[in-house]
């Protein structure tokens, strides 16, 4: 009993203290440091390895609502949703994580390091979510070029026909 009653404490002391970790200082609307998005998404990691799930889901969303970039935190917190039964949140999760981390959103984290443990089923879903999005990312980057390009064309004969219109009129006589 006692036991359970310090989980269920635990729990709402970090429940507090993240409420009060997450409010922003007075008059500041940017969202949490990287020191404190980081601290949050190492201790809802450690949670979710714990076996924590329902906390580690509450510390990943509040580093993701802190402003945090990282596409770790959403890989872990779906990871964390699929543990709890929410498959729909957990694709959503692993599919926002791929997006930020194909746009390059992240800063440079080393994902593949963070997710070394993960296996099975859940692994095969998020490399395939990757996937799809580096390939999307890289045919929307192919796309941009090609219109930089075509605009640079277009550009260009503007520019050689005004160029051959001033040499043109000017004089041989």
């Amino acid at each position: 009993m006692s036991k359970s009653l310090y989980s269920c404490l635990s729990l709402i002391l970090i429940t507090l203290g993240i409420a009060t970790f997450c409010q922003p200082a007075l008059g500041q609307d940017d969202g949490l440091s990287a020191n404190e998005l980081s601290q949050l998404y190492g201790m809802g990691v450690h949670a979710y390895f714990g076996g924590k799930d329902a906390e580690a889901d509450m510390l990943l969303t509040a580093a993701i609502d802190g402003g945090g970039k990282d596409p770790r935190a959403y890989y872990f917190r779906g990871l964390a949703r699929l543990r709890q039964g929410n498959k729909e949140a957990a694709t959503a999760d692993f599919a926002a994580g791929a997006y930020m981390e194909a746009n390059a959103e992240s800063g440079g984290v080393s994902v593949n390091r963070s997710l070394m443990r993960i296996q099975g089923t859940a692994r095969i879903e998020i490399e395939t979510l990757r996937v799809a999005a580096r390939k999307e990312a890289a045919e929307r980057k192919k796309r941009e070029m090609e219109e930089r390009y075509n605009r640079i064309r277009q550009n260009e004969d503007r520019v050689l026909d005004r160029t051959r219109g001033n040499q043109g009129g000017g004089g041989s006589e």
